[in-house]
């Protein structure tokens, strides 16, 4: 009997060793996973609604970017505690709050896992609804983007304002609003300064597929536009049937160069 006794702990000690040794493996293995194996679990959303312990993000931004909007949406703030090309740690604004994200590369590549997760939050209200640092005017800029889909949309820095502290309860300036607004657009239409640029290769092209197009264009300078002419094909031909009354009206331009469009017509004989 002694020797059946021993011969069950024997195995019951083996058993042991086995499953230790299995979860070792399987922590090894899940400590930096190989990224073929995983394209289908890597987040990509920089609005993913969730965060949890091994969640693997595409990268640092996509990561950085879940968590601001994370802390907007749950109304907290965070502060960055180590932040390098390897790793990535926030803790809460209060000190005395125990809410924390440690976040590292999977190995080689760029993407991040998220290995240390305290979830439980215990600052106060006063610095849960503060300035809320973790909305910055180029993040609220890609949230408000749908909002100019659509050109015929009028959507005001009061809007805006308006619109995020009802949602989130985020309170800003009239200046942040703005800035936000500049973000969203520029990221919908580009800036001033780029369209501005591609204007000589726009002519170019006009004038490539829509042959007999006059084009002319006049420049400072410091290289910078004074005026630009131009008449379409199909305008010139159409011409010779119109009476010979030509209509002028103008535009100033709203944006930081300001100038005038002007535009004329005429009417069919």
């Amino acid at each position: 009997m002694e020797e059946i006794s021993e011969t069950f702990d024997f195995i019951d000690y083996t058993k042991l060793v086995i499953a230790e040794m299995l979860e070792q493996l399987q922590n090894k293995k899940n400590k930096d996973l190989p990224l073929d194996n995983i394209d289908s679990l890597v987040i990509t959303n920089p609005r993913h609604p969730e965060i949890k312990i091994g969640q693997i993000y595409k990268d640092k931004a996509t990561l950085k970017s879940v968590l601001s909007y994370f802390a907007i949406t749950n109304h907290f703030q965070y502060k960055v505690f180590k932040s390098c090309s390897r790793e990535y740690n926030i803790i809460c604004l209060d000190k005395n709050c125990k809410w924390s994200i440690r976040a590292s590369r999977n190995g080689t590549t760029q993407a991040f896992i998220i290995r240390k997760y305290y979830k439980i939050h215990t600052c106060s209200l006063d610095i849960r609804f503060g300035d809320q640092r973790q909305a910055p005017s180029k993040l609220i800029g890609n949230y408000i983007k749908p909002k100019f889909l659509n050109l015929k949309t009028t959507c005001t820095p009061l809007d805006i304002r308006g619109d995020l502290n009802d949602r989130y309860s985020i309170k800003m300036n009239y200046m942040k609003a703005w800035r936000s607004k500049d973000h969203a657009l520029n990221g919908l239409r580009g800036n001033a300064r780029e369209s501005y640029n591609l204007i000589p290769s726009y002519l170019y092209m006009l004038q490539k597929t829509n042959s007999g197009t006059i084009v002319d264009i006049e420049k400072g300078e410091d290289d910078s536009l004074l005026f630009l002419f131009m008449a379409l094909n199909a305008s010139l031909r159409g011409w010779a049937k119109c009476k010979s009354i030509i209509v002028i009206d103008g535009t100033f331009l709203k944006f930081p160069y300001g100038g005038t469009l002007l535009s004329d017509s005429a009417q069919d004989a």
